[in-house]
């Protein structure tokens, strides 16, 4: 297939006016239908590893390496359209799997969705490889070498760093890293390499968490910006022109996530806290990096743990010294997901993820995490 013109295509057309039921995304742990999504991936033309030429999977998974390609159509370039290019790519599979279950009687209704791998919260210290992908009648199932990913990096930069970041520009640039980072955890199999990452399932799981990120930001921080269209295969393997603004709303799009209330207006979502550390005074950490545990104060010497670690702190632009202290004023925010803490630590961690320094952070408050000008709901 030769590459369309991925991005900046003309004359875009609408989504159907009835949007499908809006069905809950779950998470790979929760997710039952495993059958039914494997049959599914077989109608659209994916069949234990062997892919169709010219189906309408193998269509959707050159699309994403057209849409990977270095210059004008790359979607992964800092301030181009990652997170709702992807958000609507997921949108035309969701689709495509659907319909070919419509049409063999599998189902009566577009209910199927793309279950999320929710590497977000492992409760190691390594992100675990789904038990699904060692399962030989799993969809999932491959022989992928995998390097797991510290967790660390994912709580960090796809949590905490993302959800303090107002601007939705330096909010997508923060969950693209463990998102990368998962990807190059496959090399050299085909999930290691964006151009063909989409000729493995796992990407489309994959990609569902990092959608499910991006929206968890949405309900955080208020409405993200897309603008411009881009060309997608529809559920018949036919190119269209799309905007991608049509595909902020996934009320609109279908589906929901587990967890989360159905955007309907009956339930809402509670609002959640924010740790703000006062960093002024610490001794500056470079050339590594704070560590930040609560409730538990780091050993010199220790083997950096997951045990109490709220999450790292990246030293700040202009910081070019080893000596000498943070400036006052200086702070930075964490999304709680427990009870806030009574102490906070700022454990300085080599590379080799060892404790040499540890200060404790003398002056943090708790906030709620509420978008600028925006108020409580009760």
């Amino acid at each position: 297939m030769n590459c369309p013109t991925v991005l900046g295509c003309a004359n875009p057309l609408d989504l159907p006016s009835q949007p499908p039921p809006i069905v809950k995304r779950q998470s790979c742990e929760s997710f039952a239908d495993w059958d039914l999504l494997k049959r599914a991936y077989k109608c659209i033309g994916f069949n234990d590893g062997v892919i169709t030429p010219d189906s309408v999977f193998d269509r959707l998974a050159r699309l994403h390496g057209c849409a990977c390609r270095p210059g004008s159509a790359d979607i992964h370039a800092r301030g181009g359209p990652f997170l709702i290019w992807h958000r609507a790519f997921l949108y035309f599979c969701e689709r495509a799997l659907n319909k070919a279950l419509m049409n063999d009687g599998s189902i009566e209704a577009d209910t199927l969705r793309v279950p999320f791998w929710r590497w977000d919260s492992a409760f190691t210290d390594h992100i675990p490889l789904l038990a699904q992908c060692t399962e030989p009648s799993n969809v999932l199932f491959g022989d992928r070498p995998y390097a797991p990913v510290p967790s660390a990096w994912a709580d960090s930069d796809a949590l905490a760093d993302m959800f303090q970041e107002k601007s939705f520009c330096s909010a997508q640039s923060k969950i693209g890293y463990p998102h990368v980072k998962i990807h190059l955890a496959f090399r050299p199999a085909i999930m290691g390499d964006l151009m063909k990452a989409a000729d493995d399932p796992l990407f489309f799981s994959h990609h569902s968490e990092v959608d499910r990120l991006f929206e968890t930001w949405k309900l955080v921080n208020g409405e993200a910006a897309a603008d411009g269209t881009a060309s997608f295969f529809d559920a018949d393997g036919k190119l269209g022109c799309y905007r991608l603004a049509d595909f902020l709303d996934i009320a609109k799009l279908g589906y929901a996530y587990q967890d989360y209330p159905l955007p309907d207006g009956t339930t809402l979502l509670s609002v959640p806290q924010k740790i703000v550390l006062e960093l002024g005074g610490l001794l500056n950490p470079l050339p590594n990096q704070w560590a930040f545990y609560i409730d538990r104060e780091p050993a010199l010497g220790e083997a950096f743990t997951k045990q109490g670690f709220l999450g790292y702190g990246i030293p700040f632009e202009g910081m070019v010294e080893m000596t000498g202290t943070v400036p006052a004023g200086t702070s930075l925010e964490y999304l709680l997901r427990d009870s806030p803490p009574m102490r906070v630590w700022a454990a300085v961690v080599t590379d080799a993820g060892e404790v040499r320094r540890v200060d404790e952070v003398r002056y943090f408050a708790i906030e709620q995490n509420l978008p600028d000008g925006a108020a409580t709901t009760k």
